[in-house]
């Protein structure tokens, strides 16, 4: 698929930790990850190229969420407080990846991905389970459950908020902090999301950012749960474009 985003910086066969990143051309007979741990056979669950809408998605928030004309999906800030996001209408069962392209511009906000997503009581998340929250906190203080990931950290008047963020919720824990941000410049981005038991890990283009365990300390591990993508920042200065999004579920070799 040849969409009109701007290019993505790949950096072949390098090693990460477990993680080896494959350029376009590899994998077998199904789609396969461009990020792969050789521990696991990734099956993939779940694709999405936007070309069916957001039929897959619902969206909370104020701003827009759109598919734009190259059929990737368009997040823009509605106000100046504003926060809005993007959620799989499935859950996905534990021991999953998602994996991502994301473009970024060069200008003040910061994207957001959630995983493990569930309400207050571990159900399925709804439009309803958030209302007509507008803006971040309120949408994290409506019991939601998760981790997430806070990349190109800029705060409303450009200033960079120090590097990028693991944190869970409720309560927006910490879990690891990077103080380099790994999604500053103006271009496309490989998001890859590894969450094995307890152990979530986050790559950028094939760079390990964040490797982390839950131990459990501020509540219960998330083992399964939905998906979602979000973008904070001045109303109509900062968006996301995303595409290409796919989960595997991760099987032991």
């Amino acid at each position: 698929m040849n969409k009109a985003i701007s290019p993505v910086t790949r950096i072949g066969a390098a090693v990460c930790g477990l993680a080896v990143w494959f350029g376009a051309g590899c994998g077998g007979p199904e789609i396969q990850p461009k990020l792969a741990n050789p521990a696991y056979q990734a099956k993939p669950v779940f694709t999405d190229a936007f070309d069916r809408g957001l039929s897959e998605w619902f969206v909370a928030g104020e701003g827009l969420a759109v598919v734009n004309a190259d059929t990737a999906l368009e997040l823009t800030c509605g106000s100046d407080t504003s926060f809005v996001s993007v959620w799989s209408r499935r859950a996905f069962p534990e021991n999953v990846q998602l994996e991502y392209r994301v473009f970024l511009p060069d200008t003040p906000g910061t994207h957001i991905v959630y995983l493990a997503a569930s309400d207050s009581a571990g159900r399925m998340l709804t439009p309803e389970s958030f209302g007509a929250a507008g803006e971040a906190g309120r949408i994290h203080r409506s019991g939601l459950r998760s981790y997430q990931v806070y990349c190109h950290a800029f705060d409303r008047s450009g200033r960079s908020l120090g590097g990028t963020r693991l944190r869970k919720n409720p309560s927006n824990i910490l879990l690891s902090g990077n103080p380099v941000d790994p999604c500053r410049e103006n271009r496309s981005y490989w998001i890859d999301v590894l969450k094995v038991g307890s152990r979530i890990q986050f790559f950028v283009d094939g760079v390990a950012v964040h490797d982390v365990r839950d131990r459990g300390g501020f509540g219960p591990v998330y083992m399964n749960g939905q998906f979602g993508f979000a973008v904070q920042g001045k109303a109509g200065g900062f968006r996301a474009v995303i595409d290409d999004v796919a989960v595997y579920k991760l099987i032991p070799r």
